[in-house]
Order: structure tokens, then C-alpha cells, then sequence
């Protein structure tokens, strides 16, 4: 009862947001945007070692956490053309958290020898950019 009444308090305060979280429609044009223009690319980069072609799939504030890897470390290319060679990738779920702006995606990535494994990317529409791509990984 205590833990109750400390959430409802939080709520009360502000310090709590509730967020009602609704599964996009694969119909919606959102879908389609986000998975082709985005997610796709962003992973066929990854499987090739495109680094520098990486930070245009990034948000800016992702990017500035990623700098050091994607723009000095010389040997990431080679490191995601091993750890992604001859991977696949499914995007299962795109969630929008309430505000249009902002959805997680549930990607799926395997490989041919059975691994496989999810991951959970924020993405955000970024209104600021001059390219197609709109939707900008913000967050795993």
C-alpha cells in the first residue's frame, strides 16, 4: 500500500510520466519510412563496415556518444564485417510511445549458423534534416 501511494504521490508531483505505448500498423506510412528508410540501410551498413555512412542513421546526440567508434577507431569496419557477416535483420514491432515523434523498435538480427538476437532502438523524427532520412536512431 505504501508503494502505491509513493507512485501516486510521484504522479501527483510530476516526477512520474505515464506513457501509453500503441503498436504502429505495418499499413501506417510511418512503418514503411522508418524500416526502409532507416533501419534497413542502417543494418546494411552495419554488415559491410560503412562507419562513416553510419551517422546519417544517428541522431545527433547518439552520433556525439558514438564519435570516438564511428570517426577514430580504425578498426571498426572490420569488426562489424565479422560480427554481422551473412546476418539478417527483421524489424518485428515498432512502438509509438504516445507522441508521434518518437517509436521503439524490436529488431530481430540472425545469423545462418541459428544465433540470433533482438535489439531496441529508439528512434525520433528529427525535423531538422535536409536528407530523406527523417526517423534518427537515438537510443539502444
Amino acid at each position: 500500500m505504501r508503494s502505491l501511494l509513493f507512485v501516486f504521490l510521484l504522479y501527483a508531483m510530476g516526477a512520474v510520466q505515464i506513457i501509453v505505448a500503441e503498436d504502429l500498423s505495418a499499413t501506417d506510412s510511418r512503418y514503411s519510412e522508418i524500416r526502409d528508410v532507416t533501419l534497413l540501410p542502417y543494418y546494411e551498413a552495419l554488415q559491410v563496415g560503412e562507419v562513416a555512412s553510419l551517422r546519417q542513421y544517428l541522431s545527433a546526440k547518439r552520433y556525439a556518444v558514438n564519435r570516438v567508434l564511428i570517426e577514430k577507431n580504425s578498426a571498426s569496419p572490420d569488426y562489424l564485417r565479422e560480427h554481422f557477416e551473412g546476418a539478417g535483420f527483421e524489424l518485428l514491432r515498432l512502438t509509438e510511445d504516445g507522441k508521434s515523434e518518437r517509436v521503439t523498435a524490436l529488431v530481430r538480427i540472425y545469423w545462418p549458423d541459428g544465433r540470433e538476437t533482438q535489439a531496441v532502438l529508439g528512434l525520433i523524427k528529427d525535423p531538422s534534416t535536409s536528407s530523406d532520412i527523417s526517423w534518427k536512431i537515438d537510443r539502444d
